[in-house]
């Protein structure tokens, strides 16, 4: 079932949720791509069939737009709008909305999904002890100004730092590089 959740931080914005529930489920999956992921990634798409089988329901979200989302949601933040402290605000957001009743919570932090997943359990106790969390292919922080200038670069029309190199690039923002660095 796909759901519309306003969003904390942006007026008149919306996180874009799938929510499969598995009958009678007490345990709720939740996938965190990170910045430009989608909750519509192929690897999420199939691991959720796999959780339903076993009685857990899942949780898939997209934080903001993303210029590679081929289905894009109307009235979701900009990826130029994003940070750390955002993407974390709006975890708590859904969750409350959302999560309440479930006994238990699985976040699977994929990519840059896994420091915010851990950013997210530092900063909500009140999720932390009914709160698993699996890191799948984590990215890794902080970056050094070094490494993320030799890695990407700005395009001031777009206000985006991409990453250097040929066909699918990764893109980051002004705020997210700043929060790298920290």
């Amino acid at each position: 079932m796909k759901v519309k959740i306003k969003s904390k931080k942006f007026k008149g914005k919306f996180i874009s949720v799938n929510i499969n529930e598995a009958k009678g489920a007490t345990s709720l999956v939740v996938f965190l791509s990170g910045f430009s992921g989608s909750k519509n990634l192929p690897l999420f798409e199939k691991t959720t069939s796999e959780f339903l089988k076993n009685g857990f329901s899942v949780l898939r979200l997209s934080f903001c737009g993303d210029e590679d989302e081929t289905n894009s949601t109307k009235n979701v933040p900009d990826i130029s709008q994003m940070s750390f402290s955002v993407y974390v605000e709006e975890i708590n957001n859904v969750l409350d909305s959302v999560g309440s009743k479930y006994v238990t919570i699985t976040l699977i932090g994929h990519s840059f999904g896994a420091p915010i997943s851990i950013m997210f359990l530092s900063k909500y106790e009140k999720y932390s002890s009914k709160t698993k969390l699996i890191l799948w292919d984590s990215s890794l922080l902080p970056f050094n100004k070094i490494m993320m200038d030799k890695s990407f670069v700005f395009d001031p029309a777009k206000k985006l730092h991409f990453e250097k190199g040929k066909g699918v690039r990764m893109f980051l923002t002004r705020n997210s590089i700043r929060s790298f660095q920290k």
